[in-house]
């Protein structure tokens, strides 16, 4: 069941912010990915703004970022810079504006241990532990040497973030302007992604953890083997039932809505009838081979890597819960385990 949209909040142009509460602007920054967009917010804190989220280095982001310091910055600096997770949209472009502004950098300590982890030079040895995962998800040597070499464009989105960089935790109470703001954490989608529910009206801040028509991708992670990254988003879904139901929902894609408790729900019936196809597979399945039964459209060669990783969760979590086990011969393949 899909949220309520907010027919009276079309989203700003590129250049243009746009007030969608009391004290909070909208900036929306273009993206060469399906996606098209990243949402930016943008929270009266005194003389000046917090920033939520910085974009990242993608062509045309740093330009339209000196336009709002020659307009609507110019006299209302920005005071602080709190970054929801580590993915270069969000987070990209952290460090360059922390060094524009001169503004600190707020972070969840498993998301900058993690941001600084993915713009190191990596090892051989990790390069060579993804080049076997990939390989026994099933993709051939051709697609193995393409997922390779998108770390190097990864990168590039990434900025070196400051030395020093304000730690925030779930539960903590960060005070921006007139508004309180609780600080949550969810992981799956990323180690420990922020959101923030204002104490003092009805808006919560979502980051991707909560998306009004899509679901965020939740990927088991080639260097991290011994995660179940889809149990700890449903965990996180389960927790965010605690926040009001009649907040005003910002997404970091897509368009404000109403409905936070619903779409939880929806999230997670998503995911449920996902795994539900997976154990109706019959026969042992790769990866690749459950893409099929997760994915309802045509996957481009820039989506596999996101798929495959992705349909890993799945299979991950079932074999977590007991439901599938894996036969680890040269590739990895899951069978339902049949009930006594």
């Amino acid at each position: 069941m899909s949220p309520d949209h907010l027919p009276a909040a079309p989203p700003p142009d590129s250049a243009e912010p746009r007030e969608v509460a009391p004290g909070i602007l909208w900036l929306r920054r273009p993206m060469p990915l399906p996606l098209g967009h990243v949402n930016l917010w943008l929270l009266e804190d005194g003389a000046g703004f917090c920033a939520i989220d910085a974009g990242g280095d993608y062509p045309g982001h740093r330009p339209l970022w000196e336009e709002a310091f020659a307009g609507l910055l110019r006299d209302r600096p920005i005071t602080r810079i709190l970054v929801t997770h580590c993915h270069p949209d969000h987070a990209g472009l952290a460090g360059w504006l922390a060094a524009r502004s001169g503004a600190p950098v707020l972070m969840s300590r498993g998301e900058s241990a993690r941001y600084r982890h993915m713009a190191a030079p990596r090892p051989a040895e990790a390069t060579e532990a993804t080049r076997d995962f990939y390989a026994r998800c099933g993709l051939s040597a051709v697609q193995v040497a393409a997922m390779l070499g998108r770390r190097a464009r990864f990168q590039a989105l990434l900025t070196p973030l400051p030395e020093q960089v304000v730690p925030v935790a779930a539960g903590e109470v960060l005070r921006i302007g007139a508004r309180r703001w609780r600080v949550h954490t969810g992981g799956g989608h990323a180690p420990e992604q922020v959101m923030l529910e204002s104490l003092d009206d009805a808006v919560f801040i979502a980051a991707d953890q909560v998306l009004p028509a899509i679901t965020p991708h939740i990927g088991a992670d080639p260097e991290r083997r011994g995660q179940d990254p889809l149990a700890l988003y449903l965990a996180s879904l389960r927790d965010l039932r605690a926040a009001r139901d009649d907040v005003l929902v910002l997404p970091s894609h897509g368009l404000p809505w109403h409905g936070l408790h619903r779409r939880l729900a929806a999230i997670a019936a998503h995911h449920a009838g996902r795994l539900d196809r997976l154990l109706g597979a019959g026969d042992a399945i790769t990866a690749m081979q459950a893409l099929p039964l997760l994915f309802r459209r045509d996957l481009g060669e820039a989506a596999l890597g996101f798929a495959v990783t992705e349909a890993m969760a799945h299979l991950l979590h079932l074999e977590a819960q007991g439901r599938m086990r894996r036969l680890d011969d040269a590739l990895w393949r899951w069978q339902p385990v049949q009930k006594s």
